[in-house]
């Protein structure tokens, strides 16, 4: 264009908070504009507590929606296509790889329908969604069946993977309901990690609800009860792999009689070698204590492996500490001694320790074993056999699949980590460890949870 001229921008000094856009017209004269930085629509603004507040709440609400959903994508486009195709799944390996998703997904609609209801559409950093984590805490316990058979199903979906019309199968189930490009595995994983993530939600508006809110002392609880959740399901896991390792231990055991360990216990909590006094004869003997039992076994001479001899009910038994001297055995005084008296049988034996620091860490197991059952007792903590069963072969499975694999001379070094991986899995769990931590500092953005 012919006379027409261009925007002279000029520099201003450092520090100065303004800008300035200068313009020549035709007729020479000059205008300047002077805009602050604060007025210009393509900075971002900070948000108040009371706009990020609504921010969070909008988040919980639709990250709870999308979440339903893949529960239900998850139903209807594997689950129930599993349970119709009889000659591939049998009923046992349907409930081995989905648990008890249905009733997880009956519970967060339901969920769901609380929360939406509470939220006020047009105001959301007036929502007082706290009150429905609290009232529906007990129905949170739902995810601990899952979390625990989590391993499993990854263990099955390892085994049936390995065959091509499993995999297959799989694959067009995805497709058919076009779903995201991730395997089962993937889909099965998201309420593990869901349970996880609900203390930090619930943290991080705790954060932005201010002391006179009348959703402060909701979401105050809301925060504990979910961290109360989240602590049963950890004790959940825990146990859960301590039962397959002290079913690894029985394995070990030779000359084993009566109900598997299993059956009766969840852990074991100490163990050392002690002597045993019964009908007038001290024999030595490795005692090793469990919830509900005390077992104990002779260590041969040649290999050092052990065998089985006996077990005591605990909670049949009485202990009686006993001073030193009070008890003689061929004329010498008995000394860092205890007796342990099972009346249901008309039986007492007598065990004594090397030292008073060992006698001491028995006497304190005892006593950790006796309120561990009662804790349970009034939880009403418990696991199925069917379930402790599983734990305790799963254990064994993976154990033996990576020893296997480190004695071949010549072996796929993929392989080997990926079955290591898989038998850290199960000696870990999938923990939900939550400790929530302060929120960090936005800047004008927000992530999204789920």
């Amino acid at each position: 264009m012919v006379g027409a001229t261009l925007p002279r921008i000029s520099t201003m000094p450092a520090g100065d908070p303004a800008y300035a856009t200068y313009s020549r017209s035709s007729h020479s004269n000059r205008r300047m504009t002077i805009r602050r930085k604060d007025s210009c629509p393509s900075l971002p603004r900070k948000l108040t507590p009371t706009e990020v507040r609504s921010k969070v709440v909008e988040e919980i609400i639709n990250t709870e929606r999308d979440y339903v959903k893949h529960l239900e994508d998850i139903i209807e486009g594997f689950l129930k296509k599993c349970r119709l195709n009889s000659k591939l799944f049998d009923r046992e390996s349907v409930e081995t790889i989905f648990s008890n998703l249905e009733s997880l997904y009956e519970f967060q609609l339901d969920f769901l329908h609380q929360l939406e209801a509470r939220v006020s559409p047009h105001h959301m950093e007036d929502s007082q969604i706290g009150e429905v984590f609290v009232a529906c805490r007990r129905g949170f316990e739902v995810y601990s069946e899952y979390c625990n058979n989590h391993p499993h199903a990854v263990n099955e979906m390892c085994v049936l993977q390995k065959k091509e019309q499993y995999a297959f199968f799989f694959e067009s189930c995805r497709l058919l309901r076009n779903l995201q490009n991730i395997p089962l595995e993937g889909f099965l994983l998201l309420p593990v990690q869901k349970i996880c993530k609900y203390p930090l939600q619930l943290s991080e508006l705790l954060k932005y609800t201010s002391e006179d809110h009348p959703d402060r002392a909701g979401v105050e609880a809301a925060v504990e009860a979910m961290r109360l959740v989240a602590t049963h399901i950890n004790e959940g896991k825990r146990r859960l792999e301590n039962i397959g390792r002290i079913g690894k231990w029985q394995e070990g055991i030779d000359g084993w009689k009566g109900p598997d360990i299993v059956e009766t216990s969840t852990e074991m909590i100490h163990s050392s070698e002690l002597h045993k006094i019964s009908k007038g004869h001290s024999q030595e003997r490795h005692f090793f204590l469990f919830d509900n039992q005390l077992i104990y076994c002779k260590k041969e001479a040649i290999g050092g492996r052990l065998s089985y001899k006996g077990r005591l009910s605990m909670d049949k038994c009485q202990i009686i500490d006993l001073p030193d001297g009070q008890e003689t055995h061929n004329g010498l005084p008995v000394r860092h001694a205890w007796k342990m008296d099972n009346k249901t049988k008309g039986k007492d034996y007598i065990i004594f320790s090397k030292s008073p620091e060992v006698k001491s860490k028995w006497m304190d197991a005892f006593r950790r074993e006796k309120e561990r059952v009662a804790q349970d007792k009034a939880s009403g903590f418990s696991v199925s056999l069917k379930m402790k069963r599983a734990a305790a072969a799963l254990c064994s499975s993976t154990t033996a699949a990576v020893s296997a694999a480190k004695r071949r001379k010549s072996f796929n070094k993929k392989q080997v980590l990926r079955v290591t991986a898989l038998s850290e899995s199960v000696d870990s769990g999938i923990r939900t460890k939550i400790e929530a931590s302060p929120a960090r500092e936005r800047k004008g953005k927000f992530s999204i949870f789920f």
